[in-house]
């Protein structure tokens, strides 16, 4: 059996004067999430809020289900998968209708959150997401994207005068509460000791690559929270233009000794 230790750290950046990213740290439920919210002003802000709450609310009740000896682990797979596709409908359900009041698509009252989640269970990880906020996989020395971006490229919108070169420019194609329904991708991976899954937001990902999210853990000798500070570091040392979420998990065996305390981190920060 496994435990999960979670570390985990959000920072405005640069060019921002607000965080709209919002990250949830639940150890005692093996979960954790990093939230990228979108719609201007405070409305991002609150969509990645709204969202970590609910995933909080639902896999804190769902715990002991998910958990119980004598589940077969079979089903146990069956049923995160399909929680977690539930509670992504449900947050998305509430953001929407939160950015919708009135029950029409205004424009400049859309909101929105990117999804990035792992949740360890028994002796297996799910990784879901939605949205361009990553999730990577540290194991044996190497580092894998076990998620894709939903995004597309294309030209940003100028003046027709403008006589500057086109501009390539990052639009998200799915994410939580912008339209009526979304459908997360979800994976289940086994989980094996000593991994290491490191979740961010794009103000992270834009500006470091894999490769030296690899270099800095390496040179911080595996000390996660000294990682996630250099981390963020790093990002603003390039220029911080978003705001920058990092959150670790590192899985290790469970210890036998009942006189040893797991250490608990319940966080919930935006």
């Amino acid at each position: 059996m496994f435990e999960i230790r979670f570390y985990g750290r959000s920072d405005v950046g640069r060019r921002r004067t607000t965080n709209e990213d919002s990250y949830a740290l639940c150890e005692d439920e093996g979960m954790g999430m990093v939230c990228d919210g979108m719609g201007g002003h405070d409305r991002g802000e609150v969509a990645s809020r709204l969202a970590v709450e609910i995933f909080s609310e639902r896999i804190s009740r769902a715990w002991s289900t998910l958990n119980n000896p004598r589940l077969k682990l079979s089903k146990a797979r069956a049923m995160a998968q399909d929680l977690i596709v539930q509670w992504t409908q449900q947050a998305n359900a509430e953001i929407h209708r939160m950015g919708n009041p009135d029950g029409t698509t205004n424009f400049k009252q859309r909101m929105g959150t990117t999804l990035a989640l792992v949740l360890f269970v028994s002796d297996f990880v799910v990784v879901a997401h939605v949205g361009d906020s990553r999730i990577y996989r540290l194991r044996e020395g190497e580092i894998k994207q076990l998620t894709e971006d939903h995004v597309i490229q294309a030209e940003a919108k100028r003046h027709p005068a403008d006589p500057r070169p086109p501009r390539m420019r990052k639009y998200v194609t799915r994410s939580l509460g912008t339209k009526p329904s979304v459908r997360p991708d979800v994976q289940l991976f086994d989980a094996r000791a000593e991994d290491v899954y490191v979740l961010c937001s794009d103000g992270l990902s834009d500006l470091v690559d894999e490769s030296e999210i690899m270099e800095v853990l390496d040179r911080c000798s595996m000390d996660l929270r000294k990682a996630v500070r250099s981390l963020i570091a790093l990002a603003n040392k390039r220029g911080g233009n978003d705001n920058v979420t990092v959150v670790v998990g590192e899985v290790v065996e469970e210890e036998d000794d009942d006189d040893t305390e797991a250490m608990v981190v319940r966080e919930r920060k935006g």
